[in-house]
Order: C-alpha cells, then structure tokens, then sequence
C-alpha cells in the first residue's frame, strides 16, 4: 500500500486534479453559473488524500486505511473523468 508506485501514482493524480480545479476552474459551475460546492468537497478530500499519500505519511491501521489509495483513488479519477469528459462542451 505504501510503495513507491502507489505513492508516485497518488501524488501525481493529486497536481493533476489540483490543476483542473485551480487553472479551469469554470468547469466546476453549472448552467446557471453556480458553483457545485457537494463536488468541488469532495475533490478537495480527494486531492488533500492524494498528496498525504503521495508524500508518504502512514498512519495506525485505522487512520491508515483511510488515508490510502483504497480511498483516494477512486475519488480522484472519478474527479479528472467528470471534470474532463462531462465538462468538455463548456471549454
């Protein structure tokens, strides 16, 4: 869980997602010009696992699981894919 590719990949998704947020960060918004702040938490939590991750903190097993791949993945791959593929019409 703790390896180097695990924590390479981690850290990388993190600049990747972080990037999307801070340089497009139209593509958060809906029709109307709101910001969807559910999502914009959610990749946040994702990005903020991503890079403790990525940097190599580990923790007791509890806290351990949660700061891990296991959850971090899923929430940021899921945040490039709906920013990038569901918000292309909008770039």
């Amino acid at each position: 869980m703790y390896s180097f590719a695990s924590r390479t990949i981690s850290f990388l998704l993190a600049i990747v997602l972080s990037a999307l947020v801070l340089l497009l960060p139209h593509t958060l918004t809906n029709q109307d010009d709101t910001v969807n702040h559910s999502l914009l938490m959610l990749l946040l939590i994702g990005t903020m696992l991503g890079f403790i991750h990525g940097v190599g903190f580990s923790a007791k097993p509890v806290l351990g699981y949660l700061i891990s791949p296991i959850l971090a993945w899923p929430i940021m791959i899921g945040g490039i894919l709906w920013l990038t593929i569901e918000k292309t019409a909008i770039l």
